[in-house]
């Protein structure tokens, strides 16, 4: 059987239409609790770099209340070593996310584990642009069209 339409017409067929872009784009959890649990737990989809900032800056909020909000020798140590652990976890999290946007494997995130050689990657991860269009981990996060 000889196929009914030219490749360039199956392919058309295959991309998504704006409308079912936008709707993509607007069920992605951007704002308030759902927002900081996508960002911090969920190691599928992409972040770009506007979002990996500002989950960092909240996290890094969140330890500095720790540290200086203490409730006592023992308490206020296990308190701050409890919220380290979160901003830890949550900061391998978004970096598995950046490197997504960038077209990366989320293993690269192992790399934020050694010494010094981190520092040059959150620099990579602050600053680098995510690829443009869907890429094999999801929609572009900056696409609204």
């Amino acid at each position: 059987m000889e196929p009914t339409g030219s490749t360039e017409e199956m392919d058309h067929a295959k991309k998504k239409t704006a409308g079912q872009r936008m709707a993509i784009a607007f069920t992605q959890p951007w704002y308030g609790k759902d927002f900081l649990i996508y960002l911090a737990f969920v190691p599928e989809g992409r972040l770009n770099r506007k979002r990996f900032f500002q989950g960092h800056f909240i996290a890094f909020a969140a330890v500095l209340v720790a540290v200086f909000s203490s409730g006592g020798p023992l308490f206020g140590e296990l308190i701050q070593g409890l919220v380290t652990t979160v901003f830890y976890i949550a900061s391998f999290f978004m970096a598995i996310k950046r490197f997504h946007d960038l077209g990366n494997s989320g293993w690269l995130a192992l790399l934020i584990l050694v010494p010094v050689i981190n520092f040059f990657v959150y620099l990579y991860l602050l600053f680098a642009r995510g690829m443009y269009g869907e890429n094999a981990y999801g929609p572009d996060p900056l696409a609204w069209w």
